[in-house]
């Protein structure tokens, strides 16, 4: 191999040197990349792992107990509802009942209506017939006395019906 001078050009000239200086000056930047890589990568594990804890412990002193205080409410929710469902169901009933006790005492009041208007109309006929034989035997009273002689007594009233025993 022949011996070369300095300074002068190498095999191949300029270029060959510029791409190995290119070529040395990206793998310096490559394994730079990559240590940077590297340590973005352990940060990045160091954060998620921070970020973990952080959220372990948030979920149990902040979200745990807000979980449980939704679950004891969603527990009294349920059983103010059932008793409220039974304390309609229990008004439901007294109200069947009241209205079927509304009905039977209505039925029972128009029961005793209708008896006593046929009371009523039992008892205005019995007027009726007591009214018309007073005033028949007050007719015949009057018309006997005046066959025996006794004084003439008034004659009753023309609007005062007599009754007659062909009227039975």
């Amino acid at each position: 191999m022949p011996e070369q001078a300095v300074g002068a050009a190498p095999p191949g000239g300029g270029w060959a040197v510029a791409a190995d200086v290119a070529t040395v000056v990206l793998a310096v930047a490559a394994i730079l990349l990559a240590g940077v890589c590297v340590l973005l990568a352990l940060r990045f594990g160091r954060l998620l792992r921070v970020t973990r804890v952080e959220m372990k412990t948030t979920y149990r002193d902040e979200v745990r107990p807000l979980l449980d205080s939704l679950t004891a409410t969603s527990r009294h929710a349920q059983a103010i509802s059932g008793s409220l469902r039974s304390g309609v169901e229990s008004l439901e009933a007294s109200a069947a009942h009241v209205s079927d006790g509304a009905r039977k005492t209505w039925s029972d009041l128009e029961e005793r209506v209708n008896d006593l208007t046929a009371l009523l109309a039992v008892i205005q006929k019995e007027c009726e017939d007591l009214y018309l034989d007073t005033a028949s035997a007050l007719r015949t009273f009057r018309s006997v006395t005046q066959l025996l002689g006794a004084p003439k007594a008034e004659d009753p009233p023309e609007d005062v019906p007599v009754r007659s025993d062909a009227d039975d």
